[in-house]
């Protein structure tokens, strides 16, 4: 995916109602953490961020939502707990636009998460908009996910890949040994 600079949201506001735009507008390592806590390591309330996308980002061509972020995760005796008892499921991200009629509609479910310490999700939005609604999406999940940073960035061209032929000039095999602690 090749994608220009990234625009940072111009408004957020978590499943509370809070405004949360400072939180996400740049990498800073201050992370948006308004879900709290569940019962188990890595899963908590079923929680989203709303994002406003930025009216100068252009209505026609490929648009992506680039989050930056963290999990934390669960394990395996945690998913095992889960899976015999009366709990919620671990929930990837979903996104969600309005429907036009005052509520929302998924538009993407089960796009996973961000894998581990300090991850960027890139999430295409090209085409998800309804016809005469505002330009917002909502990522949900019940996963402890610690965002940094939201923001949109425009489809680049790719350049076109150019397969060049070489020829090996040499090589040698030999024996290495171990590193030294």
């Amino acid at each position: 995916i090749a994608t220009h600079k990234p625009i940072p949201v111009v408004h957020a506001v978590d499943d509370n109602g809070t405004d949360v735009t400072s939180v996400v507008n740049q990498r800073d390592e201050v992370y948006l953490d308004t879900f709290g806590r569940g019962q188990y390591q890595g899963i908590t309330r079923d929680h989203f961020v709303e994002v406003d996308v930025d009216p100068r980002v252009p209505q026609t061509g490929s648009l992506y939502l680039i989050a930056t972020g963290w999990i934390h995760p669960t394990d395996s005796s945690i998913n095992v707990a889960i899976s015999q008892g009366k709990h919620d499921a671990p929930k990837g991200l979903s996104l969600e636009v309005p429907d036009g009629k005052g509520g929302w509609v998924v538009a993407k479910p089960g796009l996973g998460f961000p894998e581990g310490k300090i991850k960027t999700v890139v999430l295409n939005l090209t085409g998800i908009f309804r016809p005469n609604t505002p330009r917002k999406v909502r990522l949900r999940t019940n996963l402890e996910i610690y965002w940094d940073f939201i923001g949109t960035a425009e489809g680049a061209e790719k350049s076109p890949l150019q397969k060049q032929m070489t020829s090996l000039s040499g090589a040698e095999l030999r024996e290495r040994g171990f590193s030294a602690t």
